[in-house]
């Protein structure tokens, strides 16, 4: 299992409570696919998409765990033409994108991050990155998540709601050894709020 914490570049998002995933091949050339066939939101320190701060004064980032798969496209690599998969068909990932969407009503989001990756998964392979940080603490600091706070004004005023939820979309590309781009999609439900006042 790999560990990460995600450079900084950023996100916006919380509660996660479904996700869908999707196989995304932009070569159809290619022998293997990347999929992802889960996302699971990390409660640690404090709850997905608490806003507080501690009695300290700081704030903790947001994180995922995902774990991917390489599916091998044809299974029956004894048919005329057909190679069987080899080390040249291990996929490199490359880099992580996750972007927002409001389905509140609202508008306002945390910008939108990429990131840099360099794992690698032999076909038929699994690969968990654990840790994988969608939103920096630095954004709790700043609007609109601040809005939430209760030292704020404890609610979102374009909706006056007292949580903003979105959708994540996340996209992971990487290319097989062979050369040939492949990608998966991913998509999750989140809801930031101030967990103390919403308990």
């Amino acid at each position: 299992m790999k560990s990460y914490r995600i450079g900084a570049v950023l996100v916006a998002a919380v509660a996660l409570t479904s996700c869908g995933t999707d196989s995304g091949i932009e070569d159809q050339e290619s022998p293997v696919a990347l999929v992802i066939q889960s996302i699971t939101p990390q409660a640690v320190p404090t709850p997905f998409g608490d806003v507080r701060v501690d009695s300290s004064g700081a704030a903790f980032g947001d994180t995922i765990e995902v774990t991917i798969a390489s599916i091998i496209v044809n299974q029956n690599p004894g048919s005329p033409g057909v190679t069987a998969p080899s080390e040249l068909n291990d996929i490199i990932l490359d880099r992580i994108r996750i972007t927002w969407s409001r389905i509140d009503g609202g508008v306002d989001l945390p910008p939108n991050r990429e990131d840099f990756v360099t794992d690698r998964i032999a076909p038929g392979g699994t690969l968990v990155l654990s840790g994988l940080e969608v939103l920096s603490a630095v954004h709790k600091f700043q609007f609109p998540l601040f809005y939430l706070r209760s030292d704020s004004l404890g609610f979102e005023p374009s909706t006056g709601f007292f949580s903003i939820q979105a959708l994540g979309s996340i996209e992971i590309f990487g290319h097989t050894l062979a050369g040939k781009p492949v990608r998966a999609v991913g998509q999750f439900r989140i809801e930031w709020t101030d967990w103390a006042d919403s308990a």
